[in-house]
C-alpha cells in the first residue's frame, strides 16, 4: 500500500491462495486455455438475440395474428 495525504493505494497484489492463473488469463502460445472453447460461450450469450431477431423477422413475414400468439406486454420499469 501506498500512503499518501490521507488516501491509500495498492501498488501490488501478491497471495498464495489466489485463484488467478497466468496460463488461464493469457494468451500466448504456451498457455492451457483452448481459445475453440470460446465459440460456444459466444453461441450461448448470443442465443438470446438470434432467438429476438428470428421472433422479429417471423413476425414481420407473417404478422403477429397469424401465428396465432397472445402478445404481452413487457413492463418497461417506467411505471
Amino acid at each position: 500500500m501506498k500512503l499518501f495525504k490521507g488516501s491509500a493505494k495498492p501498488v501490488s497484489r501478491e497471495s498464495p491462495l489466489s485463484l488467478y492463473d497466468y496460463n488461464l488469463a493469457s494468451f500466448d502460445i504456451n498457455t492451457h486455455y483452448d481459445q475453440g472453447d470460446a465459440v460456444g460461450f459466444i453461441n450461448l450469450w448470443g442465443l438470446p438475440s438470434v432467438s429476438a431477431w428470428n421472433l422479429k423477422r417471423k413476425v414481420a413475414e407473417e404478422g403477429i395474428k397469424e401465428m396465432g400468439k397472445k402478445v404481452v406486454p413487457v413492463p418497461t420499469g417506467d411505471s
